[in-house]
């Protein structure tokens, strides 16, 4: 190996050291015994998991969260799945803007998007149609889909560009319509995009903290809200023994859905 190839591999290890050092602080610091990490640690304790858990607040955010999450996901995949079909299979005009537009929320700062969707929802709605859907669990959902469609679009994109076209040409020539060719064959070849694009959206949705800080009122605070709430007012680590069980949670699905269906193939 050249001085050169050791000295990239180096600051490659050691960028991804940094990055992952964060993660390994918090969950060292979810089994302190006392409010400070020091070295060596002095002990393990399971104190700050006991207060995370009899917090109330974590939990009615978290069950917003689920919900936002989950209803967001399946939105963008019922808006997605067509639109990527569209960009993939067809040639037409418009076809390089739509591609731009789907995207777009991912080049938007989401800080912007959320600003943009408050004044919509705020005057835009109120004024023209007297909707009032700021602060209500539509609001956030519809802002929450729109952060989801990028994923949903980019990976599903990939999914129909690696799918082989022999069986759905097969099962035309044999006398299928179109629309049965589409759910009996081509949605089971699309499954594991599916899932990763499912998966990936889930997760976009679920730590979403800039759009949400936007569009929640009291009573409809998801969970990065209310955690940033806490922070502002107590200094412990129950927000590092709730972020070490979504770190694992997280982890382990995607490592499960990625040993059953290969995401890796897709990403």
């Amino acid at each position: 190996m050249t001085r050169g190839r050791r000295l990239f591999l180096a600051a490659n290890v050691a960028i991804y050291a940094f990055i992952l050092s964060a993660v390994v602080f918090v969950i060292l610091l979810s089994f302190s015994p006392s409010g400070i990490f020091r070295m060596p640690p002095e002990g393990v304790s399971l104190v700050w998991y006991r207060k995370m858990l009899a917090y109330e607040p974590f939990w009615d955010a978290m069950t917003l969260s689920l919900i936002v999450a989950v209803g967001a996901t399946a939105t963008a995949m019922l808006l997605g799945l067509p639109a990527a079909l569209a960009l993939v299979r067809y040639r037409f005009p418009g076809r390089d803007l739509l591609a731009a537009m789907l995207m777009a929320p991912i080049v938007v700062p989401a800080i912007i998007l959320g600003v943009g969707l408050l004044m919509l929802y705020t005057q835009f709605f109120i004024e023209n149609f007297d909707l009032a859907i700021n602060g209500t669990v539509i609001g956030l959902l519809i802002g929450h889909a729109i952060v989801c469609l990028p994923w949903i679009v980019r990976v599903l994109i990939a999914g129909l560009q690696g799918l082989e076209r022999d069986v759905e040409e097969a099962a035309m020539n044999l006398g299928a319509r179109p629309l049965s060719v589409f759910w009996h064959v081509t949605l089971p070849l699309l499954r594991p995009a599916m899932l990763a694009a499912g998966i990936f959206a889930f997760i976009a949705s679920f730590g979403n903290l800039e759009i949400s800080l936007m569009l929640s009122v009291p009573g409809t605070s998801t969970l990065p809200v209310v955690i940033l709430i806490y922070l502002d007012n107590y200094n412990d680590p129950s927000v590092a023994a709730l972020s070490t069980l979504m770190i694992l949670g997280t982890a382990g699905v995607i490592v499960l859905a990625d040993r059953w269906f290969g995401l890796a193939k897709l990403v």
